[in-house]
């Protein structure tokens, strides 16, 4: 019988499939996949049981033959659809999507989801997001996030909203974005319950980080991921937003310059002048890109 003929199961991953979702990830990324965790039983086993994420596999008889999370993300009350892979002699069998359509089902239905935020590494991932039960906007880039067997890969950075939720979106009273721009547009048809009002008084958000740089210009919280040799930025504790700059600048060039090589940090809509500022080019500083 073909691999195509054989009939696929679809469901909740369970602690006795971690040796198999293991052994998977480490075959199909000839041992570079990023997230080490997920190459190793004893971790994939330990996230399984504690059903913090959603967490599902492909099976066809018995053998798991791909594998996808809703990766929970408490702080903004989002399960990022993500780390998705699948065995490459049961690839081009249309398995995926279906497994894909699951796991949203199933994120959806947790009352603490509001978003699904999603990364796609290829055309094909693409597709699928814009085709799927909840179909994605794509509104940017990770500018290169991820090393993946040791090369620097650029994803598009997609988003959907949890139809079964009202969610508000509180829009800056002066649009950062265009009302003719593409993204804007995308945005738009989310499905978000817009209103206008005054944002809070921080200027970065994110989940907080438990490492600490400072120099001369402030103090930065920030998560890193070795792996990829990135920093995510959940605050700095500085003057003004060229002291700001500043601050990231010397975080990436002094004391960590051997570790750090790509910076995110998302900075609230209204904050125009802080976005200015670390998107110019300006002497002694590194320019950041808007995605």
């Amino acid at each position: 019988m073909s691999t195509a003929s054989r009939p696929t199961r679809y469901r909740d991953a369970v602690p006795d499939d971690a040796e198999q979702i293991a052994g998977l990830y480490d075959r199909v990324y000839g041992g570079g996949y990023p997230v080490t965790d997920f190459m190793d039983p004893v971790a994939v086993r330990k996230v399984i049981a504690a059903g913090v994420d959603v967490w599902q596999v492909a099976t066809v008889n018995d053998r798991v033959i791909a594998s996808l999370l809703g990766e929970r993300a408490a702080w903004n009350r989002s399960y990022e659809v993500c780390r998705g892979v699948t065995d490459p002699v049961f690839a081009g069998g249309g398995r995926f999507r279906p497994l894909f359509d699951s796991v949203q089902r199933a994120c959806v239905q947790r009352a603490d989801c509001d978003l699904i935020p999603g990364y796609a590494r290829s055309d094909h991932m693409r597709h699928i997001c814009e085709v799927a039960y909840v179909p994605y906007a794509m509104v940017g880039s990770d500018g290169g996030k991820n090393l993946v067997s040791g090369m620097r890969e650029e994803h598009v950075v997609v988003l959907a909203v949890n139809p079964l939720h009202r969610v508000r979106r509180t829009a800056p009273r002066v649009p950062l974005l265009s009302a003719r721009s593409d993204i804007h547009n995308r945005i738009a048809r989310l499905g978000l319950d817009d209103r206008s009002g005054p944002y809070p008084p921080a200027t970065i958000v994110g989940q907080q980080g438990t490492n600490h740089f400072e120099s001369a210009a402030g103090r930065v919280t920030y998560g890193y991921f070795e792996p990829s040799r990135c920093a995510f930025v959940s605050a700095v504790d500085a003057g003004d937003p060229a002291d700001v700059s500043r601050c990231l600048t010397d975080l990436i060039y002094t004391s960590y310059r051997e570790r750090i090589e790509h910076v995110t940090l998302r900075v609230l809509a209204d904050k125009r002048s802080l976005i200015g500022q670390l998107c110019a080019t300006t002497p002694g500083t590194i320019p950041f890109a808007m995605t």
